[in-house]
């Protein structure tokens, strides 16, 4: 996990609660069952055999034979008959028991990578010390860039996927935010921005390789370009993603792929139990199946799918980017560097040109 370094934000959410428990299961049961299978033998010995050779606790009969407790255990549990049809039942039941435990256990392990995971909100840091830090959003955004991109001068261009994991995990780990102890204020010193649509970053998880999820965003990342500055208040990432398939939870008109008025740049769903579910039902809090109508028990976690080719900067909250008089501008070239007008040195000149905020 990348962004959160701690299970205890991990197990905020209803629904990563139940997904721990049932790793838990997982691995609990099959070890009783094994402990089941190791001591049966002997419990077999000393609860079966030692009932009916041993008089009854109240000293009524010291003869066995003559004892109604040794005679009912002794005719009952003693045939061996029922002992044999016993331990074959109990060792098939076993042998299946530990088959199925094993086969959840892997479904549930190898589930975790799959798109449809619900990743836990980035909390909030309370902390003064790292409340102080973040004040200053270009101070602490050129400290993660030198973490994530050491001893570069000039710009770079990085389209592995392991690698741009491993260097985003770096810039954007967790915290993401902090407030003071009392709470009455915070700091979110990291922003995206693609122009005249910004936001400070809330949360940034990897969802499997190549796939992240920037708030509500899905995002299939094939590029990445850093981009470093002469001073602190000089430093920029470009990320560039790939178009991701469609949800299937909505249909267009044939012939009108290519109209933006039925196909959208990205489809709105959310996620419930692994599951998807159209906005609608998100907004009703409901949906139907088989006839029958269902409420969300939990929250749904809302996804907004990016189904276009899409790039943005990430930028501190006080970079020269984010300021109004360069929206257009900064629009113009990252359209150009998604139809291969604009060169990432265009781009980079062009950035470090502009005058601090």
């Amino acid at each position: 996990m990348n962004e959160i370094g701690s299970w205890w934000p991990f197990l905020a959410s209803p629904e990563n609660r139940g997904w721990a428990i049932s790793c838990a299961v997982a691995i609990v049961v099959p070890l009783l069952v094994y402990l089941f299978r190791l001591l049966w033998p002997k419990v077999d010995k000393v609860w079966i055999v030692g009932i009916g050779e041993n008089p009854p606790l109240d000293g009524a009969d010291s003869n066995p034979q003559r004892s109604w407790w040794s005679e009912l255990t002794y005719g009952a549990l003693r045939m061996p008959f029922m002992l044999a049809a016993l331990r074959q039942w109990s060792i098939r039941f076993v042998g299946k028991l530990q088959h199925v435990c094993l086969t959840v256990k892997l479904c549930v392990f190898y589930r975790v990578p799959w798109i449809d995971y619900i990743p836990p909100d980035s909390p909030m840091l309370k902390s003064n010390s790292v409340f102080n830090q973040m004040d200053n959003s270009s101070s602490f955004y050129w400290g993660r860039f030198l973490e994530a991109f050491p001893s570069l001068r000039e710009p770079r261009v990085f389209t592995e996927a392991s690698v741009i994991d491993y260097r985003l995990s770096k810039l954007l780990k967790y915290p993401l935010s902090a407030s003071s102890d009392d709470g009455t204020s915070w700091h979110r010193p990291i922003w995206w921005t693609e122009g005249h649509s910004n936001m400070y970053l809330s949360r940034w998880y990897r969802l499997k390789p190549s796939i992240f999820l920037l708030g509500n965003m899905e995002l299939k990342i094939k590029k990445i370009v850093s981009i470093p500055g002469a001073v602190y208040w000089q430093n920029f990432v470009y990320v560039e993603c790939s178009p991701m398939e469609p949800t299937g939870l909505y249909t267009y008109k044939s012939g009108d792929a290519d109209n933006s008025f039925y196909r959208p740049n990205s489809e709105e769903y959310a996620v419930y139990r692994n599951k998807k579910f159209t906005r609608a039902e998100y907004d009703d809090g409901g949906y139907e199946k088989n006839g029958r109508v269902f409420k969300f028990k939990s929250e749904p976690q809302l996804r907004e799918r990016i189904i276009v080719p899409f790039n943005f900067m990430l930028v501190a909250a006080d970079s020269p980017v984010l300021s109004l008089d360069v929206d257009d501008q900064l629009e113009t070239y990252l359209a150009g560097c998604l139809d291969g007008i604009v060169s990432h040195i265009q781009l980079a000149n062009w950035l470090l040109g502009l005058r601090r905020r």
